[in-house]
């Protein structure tokens, strides 16, 4: 049944795209984007690969899903930051120094290339207190740490819809990967 669906989803796809220029992605399909050759395609959601991102493209402001390894640094679009902005980066490391290791002057580094530092760093503020606080509410394992701190990134780079296609929790129990997700996709602070 799923075989006859997917063939027929891509079938009415072909068939909108001849007929009225870009078509609607059909329900249960995403576009890819292979950031090298440009090249896009149409795949089931189901399909979609650890460590796919969501990115919305300039000027049109179309969402695609890419392989995150392939993106280059970009210039630098903001000034060194301040220190109490540095204080911030300083938070985001030591809450996530035992799964994520980084250097504060990577993180700045990072920020300082994104055209949305402040949003980025806001994100990054909460993913890293939800993970603390999941970290610090009862003994855990390393192994769980990085499953959660890996559910957690899939989170920032996915909807909640599509974020268990793109993480996949290998440690983690399904109440546990539940409140994680829904305390990332509920109120930020």
């Amino acid at each position: 049944m799923l075989v006859v669906t997917v063939a027929l989803g891509a079938l009415a796809f072909v068939f909108l795209r001849r007929t009225k220029g870009p078509a609607p992605i059909p329900k249960g399909f995403v576009k890819v984007r292979d950031l090298k050759t440009k090249e896009e395609r149409i795949i089931p959601q189901a399909e979609l690969a650890p460590g796919m991102i969501q990115v919305r493209l300039h000027p049109t402001d179309e969402i695609v899903w890419v392989k995150a390894e392939g993106f280059n640094k970009g210039e630098y679009r903001h000034p060194p930051f301040s220190e109490e902005a540095r204080d911030l980066l300083r938070t985001i490391k030591d809450r996530l120094d035992e799964v994520y290791p980084q250097t504060l002057e990577f993180w700045e580094d990072g920020f300082r290339r994104d055209q949305t530092a402040e949003r980025e760093i806001a994100l990054w503020l909460h993913l890293s207190k939800i993970y603390s606080e999941f970290a610090a509410e009862t003994p855990r394992t390393i192994e769980e740490k990085k499953d959660a701190f890996k559910l957690l990134i899939g989170c920032s780079t996915a909807t909640k819809e599509t974020v268990l296609e793109v993480a996949k929790p290998t440690i983690l129990d399904a109440t546990i990967t539940k409140r994680l997700i829904d305390a990332y996709y509920g109120q930020r602070q």
